[in-house]
């Protein structure tokens, strides 16, 4: 899965690569936005990068995670909110209900900023493993997860951030499905959780065509 915060207002910003899917499409600030595109791995995506496109020359940020011991589509067992902006220190990303119902999910959640000084940032009650990329002159991604257990909807709350600037923000829910998932050992630097085992790492930059 991967978020992404791209600093236009614009609709239609960046080209999904091939094997990926949109599952929440471009969420408004004043001058950012954000993304989701997800794609279930086949066991050839080790060292390699998360490559699209944006149609213009566009600062960039975004959080590639891997996530195992799902079910077996990963596009199925999805359940995803996006679409709610403001301008304030406590970005407010939008509740989710769970489509697969009551189960154990990890919820990741995220918003998309404008500038690039929103430190210090305190993720929502209850949300750990913050993490924060950044284009110098704009463009900062902040995302945080948890796992929930036998819950059916999840209101995340509210970050706590630097300054009034807008901000987008989105909430993504992963369950294991009927299949249960394949969990062989956990990733490197990986954190066990009751039925996942997620790890994250960031990237920011600038994509110019």
């Amino acid at each position: 899965a991967t978020f992404i915060n791209v600093d236009s207002s614009n609709v239609g910003e960046i080209n999904t690569p091939a094997g990926w899917t949109q599952e929440i499409t471009f969420i408004s600030g004043a001058s950012n936005g954000g993304y989701l595109i997800c794609k279930s791995a086949d066991g050839t995506e080790d060292g390699t990068t998360v490559d699209f496109t944006t149609d213009l020359a566009r600062r960039v940020s975004a959080h590639v995670y891997r996530i195992l011991d799902w079910g077996n589509s990963l596009i199925d067992n999805i359940s995803s909110a996006g679409g709610v902006t403001g301008s304030s220190t406590a970005p407010d990303p939008p509740s989710v209900t769970f489509e697969g119902g009551s189960n154990d999910y990890l919820v990741i959640t995220a918003f998309c900023s404008e500038v690039d000084d929103c430190d210090p940032v305190t993720p929502p009650t209850s949300y750990s493993d913050p993490e924060i990329s950044t284009k110098p002159g704009g463009s900062q991604l902040v995302t945080a997860r948890r796992t929930v257990n036998n819950a059916s909807s999840e209101n995340p709350g509210t970050f706590s951030k630097n300054g009034t600037n807008s901000w987008a923000a989105m909430t993504a829910a992963f369950g294991p499905g009927a299949g249960g998932g394949g969990r062989k050992k956990p990733p490197p630097g990986g954190q066990s959780g009751r039925n996942f085992w997620p790890y994250s790492f960031g990237h920011s930059g600038e994509n110019v065509i």
